[in-house]
Parts: structure tokens; C-alpha cells; sequence
């Protein structure tokens, strides 16, 4: 009987990247898109559940946030594992995961991290997982770099790790760690963040650009959950970002993901007697060409990719003339395919294919030169289909520069492109203008009519206002019931003459509800970028 996993998540995009992950593994999917809807399936007590995904909101009022808490606190559910995704989460809700079994939390930068955590989470031991992969694993054993300042924490990690069968050495600075990695052989370094001194994302830095260290897998862990520690790990060369609070199976899981590529990457290099083996086995598209770029083998996974049928009509072909992009489409060099011939190594090299119907499929690359006796016989080539992630991340970052409800920009956005327009003013003297609206009465709305109503309200006034804009000027939601709008390349009396046609279309809004109309009237200021001095 298949597991059964509720998928609570409000955004169409996101639902369905979740869904079709964890369809994927074999689980059964029901979905919900909303919290009301969630709350209604799990008060029917008729479902039998495995597991609870939900995405979590990041925006105000939202009211049914605590009734599900309460929820899932209760039986039959307060043993079953709840994964939440957000990118932002409160400290309302960390001390209620703190006080809860069998829950996590993941950014949904790393949504594809569910599968193993939930995993993990409906398994009730680790130790069988690991015993299964032992005869999987190489005789080399994977060697794992521990950096922390605190010796109860390194010591801790250390017994952990070599208890599930991994070498470990220890370091308490970032220098010592660094020494250590370009004197000894390591595969994985995981690195405390914050570290008297130069903080771990330092490291993660130096061993991604020294060459003798780039191939070393890099994670950073820490006890605080912080946007700006995440955004530095990552473009630090970090690969993951572990939290000290987790639970020990979850912890594990990420390692063994980590170890899990170094082992795939040793058996390509080293075992290449055995590819074939396990090019049936592996998930991700592989293929194969000789040192003129002809193709010698490719797997099922890259065929069903590709949108090909049958592996005997493009042996021997280019594979260029198969599945790359033409020379037109491409704006700079193809790497991949001056790769083939010349026996540079790639890794995590991003492209386009062509599938077979005409469309392009953004992949990820690992090209491995092969030698025998020193010269260049040929390449092996892993990639994977990142489409599904290309859309999450256009998604995010929609997400992280617009207002969720309205569509509009939100405030971070308004007062980074405020700075700039400042500065673009100061340079060139042009003149731009910023409009201020606060709403009158809404509160009134929202009281008397509830959210619903004053939700539509704000989203038709953002409608209004966007058709009410110049190609060039851009509109912003900056709080509950205030809006803001940057003017370009404006004079005095054109800026107020193009507030005032926005505030005229906007006293002609209506909200029917019931037998009532609804309407708000909103207050303007209108300020001048017009000099030198003028700052944010």
C-alpha cells in the first residue's frame, strides 16, 4: 500500500513541483490549495495520513495559520511528520516545531530535499539505510573535515559521524581547517558559520577557489536561521546549509546525499569497467562520446530526456548534430561541445539541449574526460533536466519582489530601486517624482465587511493603478493599506497631474458585498528627486 503524503500549498507553481517530486518516490498525493481546505480534509479524520507537506505563507493576517497548528498538535495527528517549506519563518512558529516530533523545516531553495528528509522522518531508524549501502559503497571511505570553535560541538559530530562509518578530522578555526584540507585527502567539509575571527563562509570561499580543494563538497551548519547567513553560504560555494537544531536522522540524510555524489564521481573515474552497470540504475540522463564528439552509449534516462526511442540510431553520430542547440541560439561559445575534444573537465556546467519535438531543456552538466595510457579517449557526460527548478526559481524570485496579494512590488524592492532612481537623478539631473498613498476608511472595510472584502478591494486598486502607469514608472504595496509610486523623468506639474488621474481613478472603485457598496478614498503626497543632496 503506498504511503499517503497532504500537500498544503497556496501556489498553484509550487503545488505542482511538489507533487509531481513526490509522486515521483512512489507516494500517494493529496493536495490542497488552501489552508480552510486543509483544515476541513484533516476535521473529516477519515484520511489516512503518512505524512504533511505544507508551504508556508509569508505574508499578515493570515487567519487560519494557528487553527491548523492546533490541528496538527491533536490526534490522530500529532505523530505524523510535517515538513514546512518557507523562506521566512517566524519565531512564533520555530517554538512551536520546537516543541513538536517528527518536524522540519526546509527553504524552498532546497524543496527537493523533502523526498530525503521524509524519508528519514517515516523511517524509524536510520542504521538500516546505511547498512543497505554499505555493499554499494567503495573500499575508500569517505573523509569528513568538522570545523567548529566549540570542542563539546566538534567532539559531539565527530562520534556521530564515525558511529555511520565516516573518517572524521576536526579543526576550531577557519585557518587551521584550511591547512588541514590542502595538506590531507577530504571529501566533505562542514563548517560552523559563525567563528571568532573569519566566519566559516570564508573557508567555503578559499577551498572553492583553490584549485587542489574545489572538488571538496562544502556545507555550512549553524544554530540561527537567517536569510543573509543562507544567501552567504550559497554564493560562498556551499552546497548545503545544516542547522545545529535538527534532528540527527535529518543531519545523516544530508550527509549521506553529499557522500552519495562522491561515491558516483569515484565510480565514473575509477570503475569505468563498470559503467554500464550502472548507467541503468542511475536516475539522471548519461552519454558518452568519443574524442571527436560521436556518440559511443547513452542510458534510458537520457533517451526519455531527449525524446529519443532507440540508443542504435544515433551511435556513431554527432552529438552535436543531435540534441545541441544550433549556432544560432547560442550566444557565446558552446563549452561543452569544445569540451569533447579538448579534455577539459566540466562540472555543474548549465546548457540547453534540444529535445527531438524542437524544444529546449535547460540541463545541468558533469563532463569527466577519459584517458588511457595518458591520452584522451573520450568523455562521460551525466546531466539532468533543470526545468522544474529553472520555474521554482523564477517563482521565488517573483516571490522575493512582489507583493503576494496585489502583484505589485513590494517594499524591499521599492527601496532598492528608490536608491538607485536617486542616484540615476543625482547623475544626470533629470528629474523623477515620488507619489505616496495612504488609504482612508479601509480599516473600516476590513471590520465591517471582513479581509475578504478588503483583499478585493486592494487587489482591484492595484489593478487600476498599474493601468493608470507609464511603461517606465513602477507601483510598490509598502505596507497594509500604503502604496507608493516612482515617477520618471517627471516636472512638478506633470508628476501632480499624473497622482491626480490615479487618485480620480481611484475614488471610482467599488466593492459590492451583500447589500452594501464599499469604497476608500486615499491621501497623497507628492515629493520631488530634483537635488543633489537628495538622499533615501
Amino acid at each position: 500500500t503506498k504511503q499517503r503524503i497532504l500537500v498544503v500549498e497556496e501556489s498553484a507553481t509550487l503545488r505542482y513541483m511538489l507533487g509531481k517530486t513526490i509522486q515521483k518516490q512512489g507516494y500517494e498525493l493529496l493536495s490542497v490549495d488552501s489552508f480552510s481546505s486543509a483544515i476541513e480534509t484533516l476535521d473529516t479524520g477519515s484520511q489516512n495520513l503518512h505524512g504533511i507537506l505544507v508551504g508556508w505563507p509569508n505574508y499578515e493576517h493570515f487567519e487560519y495559520s494557528k487553527e491548523l497548528l492546533v490541528l496538527l498538535d491533536r490526534e490522530p495527528y500529532s505523530e505524523v511528520p510535517v515538513i514546512l517549506l518557507s523562506n521566512d519563518a517566524e519565531l512564533d512558529l520555530l517554538n512551536w516545531m520546537s516543541t513538536r516530533k517528527a518536524t522540519a523545516l526546509i527553504p524552498w531553495e532546497n524543496y527537493q530535499e523533502v523526498v530525503a528528509s521524509l524519508q528519514t522522518m517515516l523511517s524509524p531508524s536510520v542504521e538500516p539505510v546505511i547498512e543497505q549501502r554499505k555493499e554499494l559503497r567503495s573500499q575508500v571511505p569517505t573523509r569528513v573535515l568538522f570545523v567548529d570553535d566549540s570542542k563539546s560541538i566538534r567532539v559531539y559530530y565527530q562520534r556521530l559521524l564515525e558511529r555511520n562509518h565516516y573518517e572524521v578530522v576536526t579543526a576550531a578555526s577557519v585557518n587551521d581547517a584550511y591547512e588541514i584540507a590542502t595538506s590531507q585527502h577530504i571529501d566533505i567539509a562542514i563548517v560552523d558559520y559563525f567563528m571568532p575571527g573569519e566566519n566559516g563562509y570564508v573557508l567555503c570561499q578559499r577551498l572553492r577557489d583553490n584549485p587542489e580543494t574545489s572538488d571538496i563538497r562544502t556545507a555550512v551548519i549553524t544554530g540561527t536561521y537567517l536569510d543573509a547567513v543562507i544567501t552567504d553560504c550559497l554564493q560562498a560555494g556551499a552546497i548545503e546549509c545544516m542547522f545545529k537544531n535538527e534532528a540527527e536522522e535529518l543531519f545523516l540524510a544530508r550527509i549521506a546525499a553529499m557522500r552519495c555524489f562522491i561515491e558516483v564521481q569515484r565510480s565514473i573515474e575509477k570503475q569505468r569497467e563498470n559503467l554500464a552497470a550502472i548507467l541503468e540504475s542511475v536516475g539522471e540522463g548519461v552519454y558518452g562520446v568519443d574524442k571527436k564528439g560521436r556518440i559511443t552509449f547513452m542510458n534510458p534516462a537520457a533517451l526519455t530526456v531527449l525524446g529519443l526511442h532507440d540508443v542504435t540510431t544515433v551511435l556513431g553520430k554527432q552529438a552535436t548534430d543531435i540534441f545541441h542547440l544550433n549556432k544560432a541560439d547560442f550566444r557565446s561559445l558552446d563549452c561543452l561541445k569544445e569540451a569533447y575534444t579538448s579534455g577539459e573537465k566540466l562540472k555543474g556546467w548549465e546548457t540547453v539541449f534540444r529535445h527531438q519535438n524542437g524544444k529546449k531543456i535547460p540541463v545541468d552538466c558533469t563532463l569527466h574526460p577519459l584517458y588511457v595510457d595518458d591520452a584522451l579517449e573520450g568523455s562521460v557526460i551525466a546531466f539532468r533536466d533543470i526545468s522544474d527548478r529553472k520555474l521554482l526559481e523564477e517563482k521565488l524570485r517573483w516571490q522575493a519582489t512582489h507583493d503576494h496579494l496585489t502583484g505589485l512590488y513590494n517594499r524591499r524592492y521599492f527601496e532598492n530601486y528608490l536608491e538607485n532612481e536617486i542616484s540615476r537623478v543625482q547623475r544626470s539631473g533629470i528629474m523623477s517624482a515620488v507619489v505616496y498613498m495612504d488609504l482612508d476608511r479601509f480599516k473600516y472595510v476590513n471590520d465591517t465587511a471582513g479581509h475578504e472584502v478588503g483583499d478585493r478591494l486592494l487587489i482591484d486598486l492595484s489593478q487600476s493603478l498599474s493601468r493608470h502607469l507609464r511603461r517606465h514608472d513602477i507601483a510598490a504595496r509598502i505596507g497594509g493599506d500604503e502604496f507608493a509610486i516612482i515617477l520618471k523623468n517627471v516636472d512638478a506639474e506633470l508628476a501632480v497631474k499624473l497622482a491626480d488621474e490615479v487618485r480620480t481613478a481611484l475614488s471610482c472603485l467599488r466593492v459590492h458585498y451583500e447589500d452594501d457598496c464599499y469604497h476608500v478614498n486615499a491621501s497623497f503626497g507628492v515629493a520631488m528627486m530634483d537635488d543633489a543632496t537628495i538622499s533615501a
